[in-house]
C-alpha cells in the first residue's frame, strides 16, 4: 500500500507510513452496493454481499468498474452523515448551555481568542429571578464585581429576587466590572378602604349604631309611606351598601312612615260622628267653628288635612264645624249707645236725636254741642300753647307721629269688610275711604 503523502510502499496491513508517519486509511468496497467496509471484512455490512478477494484500497483511491460508478452515491451518504453529526453536536452544545450556562460561559470566556472574544472580556450572566446571594456568587465566578444594590417593587418578581442587572445579561464587559443589581422588595400595602354597611331594613336606631361602629354617620333624609316596611325602618340609603367611602362620611337614609292612614271623608257629618270615625281610624280629632250659610250648624264643613290624604297614625285632623249663618251686622250710636240694623237707621237716629253741633272751637275747629262744652274745651285744651303737631278731636290726644295708627283705634271693623267710625258712626266699604274720613278728626298744627 503506497503512502498518500510520500508514495513509499508499505504493507497492506500498515496503518501508518514507515517512512514519513502519514496515516494510511484503507477500506474494502462492496462490489454489490459500493459500501465501504473494514479491510478485513469478508461480507458487506450494508447489503450482506460477499466481498471475497476485493483488494483493500485507500480512501483516496477510486474503485474501478461498477465500484467507480457507485462512488458518488456513497459520497452523498457520507455528507448527509456529516450533516447529522454536526446537528447532533450543536444540539448537545445548546442543551449543555441551557443546563450548565455558567460553566460553558466560563470556559468560553477563558478560551480567549480561541472562541472569538477579545481576551480579558466576559459576558454578564443572566441573574433575573435569582436570590441576591446566588447572584453574588454568579458574578464572582465570572470575575465581575458586585456594584450597588437597588430595591424596587415588582408584582411579577417575588421579594428578594433579582429584577434586572446593569450592564444587562449577555453584554460583554471587561473583567472586574461592577454590576449593579435591582432586587424586588415587598410593595407597601395601602390601608384597606372601609366599605359602607347595609342598613336597609334596619330600625333607624340600629342603623345609626351600625354605621357609627364602622366610622360613618347617619343623616335622615326624606320620609315616605311604605306598605311593606314598618314605621321608622330604613327604606333606602345613599351611598349604597358595599361602596368604598372615607371614614366620617354621612349616609343619608330614607325612613318609612309605615302604611299610614287615609283621612276619611267626614264633610257633612255631625261633629260627634266625625270625631268617632277619626278616632277609630287612629287619628286625633280637633274641632274649630266657622260660620256658614250653606252647611247646617253642627255639621263638618271641611277637614285639615283634607279627606283622602295619607297621614301617619296618630296625626291630628282639624274639623271645621259650622256655627250656622253669621249674625246680622249691628250699628251702634256712640252718642247714646243705641243699636240699629243698618247704617241708614243709625243716620236717621243721629239726625233726629243728635243734631250737628253749632259751636266750633276757633283754635282747633272741633264742634261742641253747647256753649258750656265749648268753654270747657277751650279751658282744658288750649290753656297753654300746644307743643304737639297733631291733635285728635275724638279723644283730645296730642302726638307728633303715627297719626294713622292712632286714628285706627277709633275705627270698628264690621262684617263683610266694612269699617265704622266710632266718632260719628259713619260706615265705609274700603280701608282707604275710612282713612280719608278719619283725617277730618285730626287737627294739624303749624
Amino acid at each position: 500500500m503506497d503512502c498518500p503523502k510520500c508514495g513509499q510502499g508499505n504493507k497492506d496491513t500498515a496503518k501508518f507510513c514507515h517512512d514519513c508517519g502519514e496515516a494510511i486509511v484503507v477500506t474494502r468496497f462492496c462490489p454489490q452496493c459500493g459500501k465501504q467496509n473494514q479491510p478485513s471484512a469478508a461480507f458487506c455490512a450494508a447489503c450482506g454481499a460477499t466481498i471475497g478477494s476485493a483488494p483493500p484500497l485507500r480512501v483516496e483511491e477510486k474503485p474501478s468498474g461498477r465500484e467507480q460508478s457507485e462512488q458518488p452515491a456513497d459520497r452523498n451518504r457520507g455528507l448527509r452523515r456529516l450533516g447529522w453529526a454536526f446537528l447532533l453536536v450543536m444540539a448537545l452544545l445548546v442543551t449543555g448551555y441551557l443546563t450548565y450556562p455558567q460553566q460553558l460561559q466560563n470556559a468560553w470566556s477563558r478560551a480567549g481568542g480561541w472562541i472569538g472574544l477579545p481576551s480579558g472580556k466576559v459576558r454578564v450572566p443572566a441573574m433575573e429571578g435569582m436570590t441576591l446571594d446566588s447572584a453574588k456568587e454568579r458574578i464572582a465566578k465570572v470575575d465581575l464585581l458586585l456594584g450597588e444594590v437597588e430595591e424596587s417593587s415588582d408584582s411579577n418578581i417575588p421579594p428578594g429576587q433579582v429584577i434586572e442587572s446593569d450592564p444587562a445579561a449577555g453584554r460583554e464587559v471587561e473583567r472586574d466590572t461592577s454590576v449593579r443589581l435591582t432586587v424586588s422588595v415587598d410593595k407597601p400595602v395601602p390601608p384597606p378602604v372601609p366599605t359602607v354597611q347595609s342598613v336597609t331594613g334596619m330600625d333607624v336606631n340600629d342603623a345609626k349604631r351600625t354605621l357609627k361602629g364602622a366610622g360613618y354617620g347617619l343623616a335622615i333624609g326624606a320620609k315616605v309611606f311604605d306598605d311593606d316596611t314598618p314605621r321608622g325602618t330604613v327604606v333606602r340609603q345613599n351611598p349604597s351598601a358595599g361602596s368604598e367611602q372615607s371614614p366620617g362620611t354621612k349616609v343619608n337614609v330614607v325612613l318609612s312612615l309605615g302604611s299610614g292612614v287615609i283621612v276619611p271623608n267626614e264633610v257633612g257629618n255631625s261633629s260627634a260622628s266625625a270625631k268617632e270615625n277619626l278616632s277609630s281610624s287612629g287619628l286625633v280629632a280637633r274641632t274649630r267653628s266657622s260660620h256658614s250659610t250653606v252647611v247646617a250648624r253642627g255639621m263638618v264643613i271641611k277637614t285639615d288635612p283634607p279627606a283622602g290624604r295619607r297621614v301617619t297614625e296618630g296625626s291630628t285632623v282639624t274639623m271645621v264645624v259650622s256655627a250656622g249663618p253669621p249674625p246680622a251686622p249691628t250699628f251702634r250710636c256712640r252718642a247714646c249707645g243705641a243699636s240699629f240694623a243698618s247704617q241708614a237707621l243709625l243716620a236717621q237716629h243721629r239726625s233726629s236725636s243728635h243734631p250737628a253741633p253749632r259751636y266750633v272751637c276757633s283754635q282747633c275747629g272741633e264742634s261742641l254741642p253747647s256753649q258750656s262744652a265749648l268753654n270747657s274745651h277751650v279751658q282744658t285744651e288750649h290753656r297753654r300753647p300746644p307743643t304737639s303737631r297733631y291733635h285728635c278731636r275724638i279723644c283730645g290726644a296730642d302726638f307728633d307721629t303715627a297719626v294713622r295708627r292712632h286714628m285706627a283705634g277709633h275705627v270698628t271693623k264690621a262684617g263683610g269688610g266694612r269699617f265704622t267710625c266710632q266718632a260719628d258712626g259713619q260706615e265705609f266699604g274700603s280701608l282707604q275711604e275710612i282713612r280719608n274720613h278719619m283725617s277730618q278728626h285730626v287737627v294739624v298744627r303749624n
